[in-house]
């Protein structure tokens, strides 16, 4: 798994997170965006994507 994503969350000093669902091949932004919680918690999270609701089911329940 490509851990760039968790390592920025790390690293930075955020005010928003604003992620697509999809962010090729590694985690996905709702993956992403647990670890962000998780790192910050009260940070405000935006995800996006192109894709269909059906397409989109996460475990997460995002």
């Amino acid at each position: 798994m490509d851990n760039r994503h968790f390592r920025y969350l790390e690293k930075q000093s955020i005010d928003l997170l604003l992620t697509d669902v999809f962010l090729g091949p590694g985690p996905r932004g709702t993956e992403v965006a647990l670890q962000a919680r998780r790192r910050h918690p009260g940070l405000p999270i935006l995800l996006m994507s192109g894709y269909s609701r059906e397409l989109l089911d996460d475990p997460h329940g995002w």
